[in-house]
This record gives structure tokens, sequence and C-alpha cells, in this order.
């Protein structure tokens, strides 16, 4: 049964990735706003400084926004999910 998950988790991420993107840059701290106080996106950003584009960094905060990161997050979830899945599926 725990291929099944790891199935459909993967399928999930391919299908609708913004659902998860969305979710894990809000629980990181990353948000339509900017960084939140407090959290470990304020804690990357104190650490690091300034952040230039082209950085991991710079690439999580547009997606949040809505920028030119988004496509690149949610292409890597997409590639994430599909191995996940054919991982799962491997293993069954």
């Amino acid at each position: 049964m725990g291929w099944f998950l790891g199935v459909a988790i993967g399928l999930a991420a391919i299908a609708v990735p913004s659902l998860i993107v969305g979710a894990g840059l809000g629980i990181l701290g990353f948000g339509a706003a900017g960084i939140a106080k407090g959290t470990i996106a304020a804690g990357l950003h104190s650490a690091i400084g300034c952040a230039s584009t082209p950085s991991i960094f710079a690439t999580l905060q547009s997606a949040a926004m809505g920028g030119y990161g988004a496509s690149i997050v949610s292409g890597v979830v997409q590639v994430v999910g599909g191995l996940v899945a054919l991982v799962s599926a491997a293993f069954y």
C-alpha cells in the first residue's frame, strides 16, 4: 500500500505543482508580500545579506511572488514528483 501513496503523491506533484509550491514556500516564510518575520527564510536572508539574482534564495522569493521563479520551482517539483512516482512504482 505504501507504493500506492508514493505514486499518488508523485502524480499529484506533476499535475498540480502550485499547491505544493505555495504551501512549501509559505511554510519556509517566502510570501507574496516578501519574507515573513521570524521564519526560516528570514534567518537565511539575515545570514546571506543581499540576495542577488540568480540565486536559489532569490528564485524562491520570486516564485512566492509569482515572478520568474514560479515556473522554475514548479518544474523542479514536477521532476521530483515524477521521480517519486517512478521509484514508488518500481518497488511495488
